[in-house]
């Protein structure tokens, strides 16, 4: 921890410029994953474990989650915590740093990791970004346009356009008003299937079924 700490305190942005520019020569990618990030400094806030979303994940999930259950985190104190909320401010920081230095970034949550919930961690990473320093346009493209790009399928994938791969997400708000509209989504067409609302809201009641199947210890 102390080494995590003179990190923080030893920043040196000129240094951290100079690194930004070999990123963009070498064509290096970065991926934040600020949503794990955030949950290692907030998995002592009631406020934030209390999420309404982990109604449809199993309770064996819930429990390994829980600190006391982790052995990373089962002997944090309150310090810890206040560190690594610290260490998220900074990583915000780094990340509006680096889209303004032009390295190029990419979407992704590490899904699984405490409080990074599969579908809607992406969501939240987003809104992370976006609260870092990117517009809600450059937000969407790091999940979208800037993926097939780093895979090199651009040709196939990343915009809505003929002859691309009809994989869409239709929002009923703007999302380039307020990211947070990526959630309000009305139809999904995945592998050439139609998934309207209804359809959505089945598979998200099936997901709740299941997982209060599953137990908590």
């Amino acid at each position: 921890m102390n080494l995590v700490a003179e990190a923080i305190n030893s920043f040196d942005a000129t240094q951290c410029q100079a690194l930004f520019a070999q990123f963009r020569r070498n064509g290096t990618w970065q991926v934040p994953t600020l949503t794990v990030h955030r949950a290692m400094g907030f998995m002592n806030d009631g406020h934030f474990t209390d999420d309404p979303r982990l109604v449809y994940m199993g309770g064996d999930v819930r429990n390994r989650w829980r600190p006391e259950n982790d052995f990373r985190f089962r002997r944090w104190r309150p310090a810890e915590f206040e560190l690594h909320r610290q260490i998220f401010s900074a990583d915000k920081k780094m990340v509006g740093s680096m889209i303004r230095a032009g390295v190029p970034l990419l979407a992704g949550t590490d899904a699984m990791n405490p409080f990074c919930m599969p579908g809607f961690s992406l969501h939240d990473e987003l809104g992370l970004l976006v609260e870092s320093g990117l517009t809600p346009l450059a937000a969407l493209q790091s999940a979208t346009l800037r993926p097939a790009e780093f895979l090199d399928r651009a040709e196939e994938l990343g915009l809505i356009a003929p002859g691309k791969r009809a994989d869409l997400v239709l929002l009923s708000v703007d999302p380039l008003a307020d990211i947070r509209n990526t959630t309000q989504i009305q139809a999904v067409w995945l592998h050439g299937k139609y998934f309207d609302r209804a359809a959505l809201d089945q598979l998200l009641n099936s997901a709740k079924h299941r997982s209060g199947k599953s137990k908590l210890r």
